[in-house]
C-alpha cells in the first residue's frame, strides 16, 4: 500500500513538473493563462512539503542560496527606490519567478524525473513551432515570427532553453538531439534574432568538440568525420552563389547587415538606453535606484534592453555581483569537468556562456526561462557529479575483483 502511495504521489510529481515546464514556455504572453505556472509552482511545493513531512529527506543544494541572496537584495532594495509602487509590483513578479525555479529544482532533487522536464519542454516547442505557422502565409519576406510568446526574441529564447533540455537527454536518445537542432534552426530563421548568431559561435564549438570525441572511438568514425568535413568544405564551393543568396535572404542576416552599418534604427535606440543607465548607475554606483526603476527614470518608459546596464542602474555594483554570482559559479563547476567523459558538463558551459552573450540585448533577471535554465544547470551539474562518483565505484570494483583473481591464481587455490 505504502509503495503505491509512493507511486502515486511520484507521478503528481512528474505532472507538476511537466505543467510547470510547458506553462512557463508557452503561456507567459498570455492573458490569465500566464499565472497557471505560479499555481502549479505552488503544488509542487505543497507534494515536496507533504513527501517532508512523511519523514522522506529534503534534499537540498547549498548554491540555492546564491538565488535567494539576490531575491532578497532586489525586495530590500525597494526600502530606497523611486517609485515604490513600481518596485513592489516588479519584486512579487521576481519572487515568484525565483521561488518557482527553486521549486523546480527541489522536485528533481526529491525524485522527480528528468523526462518530465524533457517531455515539457519537448512540447512546448512543439507548440510554439505550431503556434507560429498561421503567421508565415502573411510574413513575406520578414520572416519574424512572434507565436504564442507575442515576441520573437522570446520565441527564439524559449526554444533555445528547450534545445538545451532536449540535448541533456541520454546519449541513445538521439531523435530528441535531432529535435534540438531543428528548434535552433527554426529559432534561427524565423525569428530573426540576432542573438541566434552569438549562439551559434558556442553551439558550433560544442557540437565540434562532441564531434571529435565521438571520432575518436573507432577508425570507421574517424572515416565518416573526415567524410563530413570534406561534404562541409565542398557543398559551399559547388553552390556557394546559391548558398549566399540564401542567408543574404534571411531575416537574421539583413538585420545583422544592418546593424554593422548603422541603419538598424533598433540598435540605436537600445545604444542610447545603454548610455542612459550607466549615467543613472553613476549616480548611484553601490546600491543602484531599486528594482525596475530605471522604466522609472529613463525616457523611454521600459526596460533598457540589457541586463548588464540594467542591472547596474536597479542594483549597482553589489546587486549586479550576487546576480552574476551564480554564473561564476557555474563555469567554475563545468571547468572541472569540461574535459571528462559526461557531456553534461560541456552542454551547461555553453548554455551558461550564451546566457552571457545574451545578456547585451536582453533583460534576464525577469525572465523564468532564464532562471529556469540557471536551476536546471546547478541539478545537471549535481546528476554529472554524481554519475561520474558511481563510475569511480565501479571501477574500483572491478580492480578490487581481478586482485582477488590475480591473488587466487598466485596461490594456486581454484573455485569452481
Amino acid at each position: 500500500m505504502t509503495v503505491e502511495l509512493d507511486r502515486e504521489r511520484a507521478r503528481v510529481l512528474n505532472g507538476l513538473v511537466f505543467l510547470y515546464i510547458f506553462s512557463t514556455m508557452v503561456f507567459p504572453a498570455v492573458p490569465l493563462l500566464s499565472r497557471l505556472s505560479l499555481l502549479f509552482a505552488i503544488g509542487l511545493g505543497v507534494v515536496i512539503i507533504i513527501r517532508y513531512l512523511q519523514d522522506r529527506p529534503l534534499m537540498v543544494s547549498p548554491w540555492m542560496a546564491l538565488p535567494l541572496l539576490f531575491m532578497i537584495y532586489a525586495l530590500a532594495s525597494i526600502w530606497w527606490s523611486t517609485d515604490p509602487q513600481v518596485a513592489l509590483q516588479s519584486s512579487i513578479s521576481l519572487v515568484s519567478t525565483i521561488v518557482g525555479a527553486l521549486l523546480l529544482w527541489l522536485a528533481l532533487l526529491s525524485g522527480a524525473s528528468w523526462s518530465a522536464v524533457v517531455a515539457g519542454s519537448l512540447w512546448s516547442g512543439i507548440v510554439i513551432i505550431a503556434s507560429t505557422l498561421p503567421e508565415m502565409s502573411d510574413a513575406g519576406t520578414n520572416m519574424r515570427l512572434a507565436g504564442i510568446l507575442g515576441n520573437p526574441n522570446a520565441m527564439a529564447i524559449h526554444l533555445t532553453t528547450v534545445a538545451f533540455v532536449l540535448m541533456a537527454a541520454p546519449r541513445r536518445q538521439w531523435q530528441l538531439g535531432a529535435c534540438a537542432v531543428g528548434f535552433i534552426l527554426f529559432a534561427t530563421i524565423f525569428s530573426g534574432s540576432i542573438k541566434m548568431l552569438l549562439f551559434w559561435i558556442v553551439f558550433l564549438a560544442y557540437a565540434g568538440y562532441q564531434l571529435h570525441r565521438w571520432s575518436a572511438r573507432s577508425y570507421l568514425n574517424k572515416a565518416l568525420l573526415m567524410g563530413l568535413y570534406f561534404l562541409l568544405i565542398t557543398i559551399p564551393l559547388v553552390i556557394g552563389s546559391l548558398l549566399i543568396d540564401n542567408l543574404e535572404s534571411m531575416t537574421v542576416s539583413k538585420r545583422f547587415v544592418a546593424l554593422l552599418e548603422g541603419e538598424n534604427t533598433s540598435g540605436t535606440t537600445r545604444l542610447d538606453m545603454l548610455q542612459q543607465a550607466l549615467g543613472l548607475w553613476m549616480e548611484k554606483p553601490m546600491f543602484g535606484h531599486g528594482i525596475d526603476q530605471f522604466r522609472v527614470l529613463g525616457s523611454y518608459g521600459t526596460y533598457s534592453h540589457n541586463n548588464y546596464v540594467e542591472m547596474l542602474a536597479d542594483f549597482g555594483v553589489l546587486g549586479t555581483t550576487l546576480f552574476y554570482l551564480t554564473n561564476v559559479i557555474i563555469l567554475v563547476l563545468c571547468v572541472k569537468g569540461i574535459f571528462s567523459d559526461n557531456k553534461l558538463y560541456r552542454l551547461v558551459f555553453i548554455i551558461t556562456i550564451a546566457s552571457l552573450l545574451w545578456d547585451v540585448g536582453l533583460v534576464s533577471y525577469v525572465e523564468k526561462s532564464a532562471w529556469i535554465t540557471t536551476s536546471l544547470s546547478f541539478y545537471l551539474l549535481q546528476r554529472a557529479e554524481r554519475e561520474g562518483q558511481q563510475c569511480f565505484v565501479r571501477t574500483d570494483n572491478l580492480s578490487m575483483g581481478v586482485s582477488r583473481n590475480a591473488r587466487s591464481k598466485t596461490s594456486g587455490a581454484y573455485r569452481p
